[in-house]
Formats: C-alpha cells, structure tokens, sequence
C-alpha cells in the first residue's frame, strides 16, 4: 500500500472528493489518469468520480442504484479484466452498455 488516508485525520470523509483528492496528492497522481476501484456505489464510486478519477465498481453485495454502471468487477479477481476492459472503453469512448449492445463481450 502505498498511501493510507484516514478521514479522522484529514477532516473529510467519503463520498466527499475532497479525501480523494488528498489521496492522489500525496501519490503524485492526476486523477483523471487514475483508476479508483472501490464496493460501495454511492461513497466510492461517485465520490471517486466527483474526484476526477475514472472508477471500477467492485460488484459485491450491495446492488448499484440504478442498472448498470459503466464498469464493474465481479470479484476482485476480475479485476485485471475490468480495469483492461475499462481502459480500452476509455480510450474508444465507449461505456460498457454501449459495448455490449454491439455485442462485444
């Protein structure tokens, strides 16, 4: 782990974009080049996103409010495929709905 940010020290807490962003200061990283994969819809996902940061859904337990979103992992170990799945629809513009309609798997 390269970087640990707790809420309690920093004075925000997720979904705020704020913690996200002290996280990729401290990385050295832009967010908009970055990945954040994350379970939770609402405080990772969107959070991260809000960010500036493209987002990873880890699909567990709890179910993403409305549909689909654009990328998601069904374990954690899919998420090598997700991420290159994520990232080839990234760079075509494409959202994985849109991919799937044109049936690619």
């Amino acid at each position: 782990i390269d970087c640990v940010v707790v809420s309690e020290e920093v004075g925000v807490r997720k979904p705020d974009a704020e913690i996200f962003r002290i996280a990729a200061d401290r990385l050295g990283i832009a967010p908009a080049r970055s990945w954040f994969i994350g379970d939770n819809p609402t405080i990772d996902i969107v959070g991260a996103r809000d960010a500036g940061f493209r987002a990873i859904w880890l699909r567990g337990t709890r179910p993403w409010p409305d549909g689909q979103p654009h990328c998601y992992a069904a374990s954690a170990g899919s998420i090598d495929d997700a991420l290159a799945f994520a990232e080839a629809s990234f760079r075509s513009g494409r959202s994985k709905d849109e991919e799937e309609k044109s049936g690619a798997e």
